[in-house]
């Protein structure tokens, strides 16, 4: 009972956690709410779990080096934000931590986003229409919005063990991703694309042995296609004008393409980092540029050795829908900031399940595999999925 009700509380803060970044009209204000409501999980966490550890650090080794790097680089400008990505490892993969944390952000996580899509539906009640904002300004937002529901409710999904929970969770997943569809947000439609083929990959043998799931979810798919067909002019032209047109390659027009930018980092590569003249909208070429060369390695390295050493450690030793659900907050996280920016603390929810990934999956490895006190990277060992 007593557990139950840690739990109880832990979900209620993480959602008013989530609803006062989601909902932040002015940085400072937003700044304030979501310090508030964390400072409160942290105290929550410190006063009713006994074995925590702030030794354990050791797969935070990489991440420590980057933020020492990034105070150094472009000093004394990049200083603090070095000096805050260093103690995020103590907040998101040490103290910020309970055993059923995946369980309780995905919830928690589920129904800000629900309550996000019903107000947008509520403002306007829109069925098919082309860069749907939602209660946002921009579309990306609220695709990303969307995405964080999606994945959730797969999540959710996937812990569940009654049928008609699953099947409710299935429903609402759906919703996420067809609202998301209509934003034409392209890191949370990457994102969703990737996790669905991860997931039907990881369960392929229960999606053939059940046909009539895969009958079910082929019709459904043959649906929302065949809505889009019947847009076939509008979707033309939002290809022409959105995806295939890449601007004019000159530094005066940076700022309208992602991919413009992009080559500008990688051809004018630093070692330490430049004071940025634009925001190039991914966390990978964002450590390149700002914080320059040996950041952005690191970072990625970070990135892949825990996903990779998650994936090979818990196969046999973690239960399988807590390693499926792990993992898809770590490709979440992946491929999230390929087109997001979300370097560091954040409380944005997309971004924020992707931290709890990498936090769960860090501590789980400490526990799974104790002889890995020093960071190793092998390849070809087995089927990692």
């Amino acid at each position: 009972m007593k557990k139950d009700f840690r739990d109880v509380i832990l979900i209620v803060l993480y959602s008013l956690f989530l609803y006062a970044s989601a909902y932040s009209g002015k940085y400072d204000e937003y700044i304030t709410r979501r310090n508030i409501f964390f400072f409160a999980i942290l105290v929550v966490i410190l006063l009713t779990y006994k074995n925590l550890k702030l030794t354990r650090l050791s797969y935070w080794k990489l991440w420590i080096g980057m933020s020492l790097i990034i105070i150094i680089s472009n000093f004394p400008e990049s200083a603090s934000i070095g000096t805050k990505m260093a103690v995020v490892p103590i907040l998101y993969g040490v103290l910020l931590y309970d055993k059923n944390i995946i369980w309780n952000v995905s919830l928690s996580t589920l129904i800000v986003e629900l309550i996000i899509l019903y107000q947008s539906l509520s403002n306007n009640k829109i069925v098919f229409g082309f860069f749907y904002t939602g209660i946002y300004d921009n579309p990306n937002t609220f695709g990303a919005s969307m995405a964080a529901l999606f994945i959730a409710a797969v999540i959710m999904f996937v812990l569940s063990d009654q049928l008609i929970a699953k099947i409710f969770f299935v429903v609402i997943a759906f919703a996420g991703f067809y609202y998301e569809l209509l934003s034409f947000c392209r890191s949370a439609l990457l994102t969703s694309i990737v996790i669905l083929f991860m997931f039907a990959y990881m369960n392929k043998d229960k999606l053939l042995k059940h046909r009539n799931i895969l009958i079910a979810l082929v019709l459904i798919a043959t649906v929302i296609l065949m809505l889009f067909i019947s847009k076939y002019d509008s979707v033309i032209e939002f290809i022409r004008s959105h995806v295939y047109k890449w601007g004019e390659s000159s530094a005066s027009t940076l700022s309208s393409s992602r991919v413009e930018m992009w080559e500008y980092v990688f051809r004018n590569l630093t070692l330490l980092g430049t004071t940025p003249a634009f925001a190039p909208h991914s966390n990978y070429v964002m450590a390149f540029y700002d914080y320059g060369a040996i950041a952005g390695f690191l970072y990625i390295l970070f990135c892949i050795l825990v996903l990779f050493n998650y994936i090979r450690k818990s196969k046999e030793n973690e239960s399988k829908a807590q390693r499926v659900a792990c993992i898809i907050l770590m490709i979440t996280y992946i491929c999230m900031g390929l087109f997001e920016e979300s370097f560091g603390f954040t409380g944005k929810e997309w971004m924020f399940l992707g931290y709890i990934g990498y936090g769960y999956a860090i501590n789980r490895l400490l526990v799974l595999a104790p002889e890995h006190h020093k960071i190793r990277f092998e390849v070809g060992k087995g089927n990692y999925l």
